[in-house]
């Protein structure tokens, strides 16, 4: 005769051990003990090698932003289960950490996959252009960008990535193009607004891309890049936003380096020598580099005063 086994008291003991890290794991992260948290789901790793365990420590790490622990943790997923989703964040953790050569042997095996479904196609596709593109590999680029149009056309980060494409080329025409494309559908998009810009800019039009970079750090004064951008080209202008909207970014990020030596730099191009006086002490307490910089630069300062 058979006899019924409810349960297996040594799995039993496991799974409450098991359910109590897990418990004290959720509990560092929303208390943001993150270290604490990395710590706990390395040790229920050790113990319990599973799927959910590797996607929690993912996102820990994540949000420690340890590219290396993401990496980590995201071959680990892959080693419990290879599916197509797990293999798609593992190259998207690589792509973003650095290793673009590993990322891109990921995307293809992904795409060499007949299981793999139209829109994960198309996401690697259009990230394997950009991967080409920062390499500077623009023929690759453009047959991945292709490939993803012909799965889907009117996805406005692919029309952003032809902007780009095409203003790498020296095509400035299609690269207006595309961005004006964005911006008609997408009257709010910062990258389409700093990608016309440049193009602007590459043609001497400093004017209007000025008043592109005002439009997109009206919407997000922390976008470092159009404020950078903003700052040089404003130079060529008459135009003196350049000092608003550096102040503006410092109101959300007042211990930015780059922010406080730009005000610095454009206090002195505009002869305003007191008030680039006044900005150094905040520069000098945020400043990474060389402090012989700093000295040079206020003695500098001192002597126009």
């Amino acid at each position: 005769m058979l006899q019924q086994k409810f349960f297996d008291a040594h799995l039993l003991d496991q799974s409450l051990a098991l359910t109590e890290s897990l418990d004290r794991f959720h509990s560092y992260i929303n208390s943001q003990r993150l270290d604490e948290a990395k710590s706990e789901i390395t040790k229920v790793a050790e113990q319990h090698p599973r799927t959910f365990v590797f996607k929690n420590m993912h996102w820990v790490e994540t949000l420690r932003g340890c590219e290396e622990g993401q990496v980590y943790a995201a071959r680990k997923l892959v080693d419990c289960d290879g599916s197509l989703e797990n293999q798609y964040l593992l190259a998207n953790t690589l792509n973003k950490s650095g290793a673009e050569r590993e990322a891109l042997d990921t995307y293809h095996l992904i795409i060499d996959q007949s299981s793999a479904p139209s829109w994960l196609l198309f996401s690697c596709f259009k990230n394997m252009g950009n991967i080409y593109l920062k390499m500077k590999d623009l023929d690759a680029a453009e047959e991945y960008f292709n490939k993803a149009y012909t799965i889907y056309n009117t996805d406005l980060n692919l029309l952003l990535s032809y902007g780009y494409l095409y203003l790498q080329n020296g095509n400035l025409n299609s690269s207006r193009e595309k961005f004006t494309e964005v911006l008609h559908k997408d009257p709010s998009n910062i990258e389409a607004y700093v990608g016309i810009s440049i193009v602007h800019a590459t043609v001497g039009e400093f004017e209007l891309a000025c008043a592109n970079l005002n439009q997109a750090l009206e919407q997000e004064p922390e976008h470092k890049l159009a404020m950078y951008l903003h700052y040089q080209w404003s130079q060529q202008t008459a135009e003196f936003k350049a000092i608003e909207h550096i102040d503006a970014f410092l109101q959300l990020r007042p211990q930015d380096e780059e922010a406080l030596t730009l005000k610095v730099g454009w206090y002195i191009k505009t002869q305003n020598y007191r008030k680039a006086y006044e900005t150094l002490p905040s520069l000098k307490q945020n400043y990474k580099g060389n402090s012989r910089y700093i000295s040079q630069l206020e003695t500098y300062i001192r002597e126009l005063m």
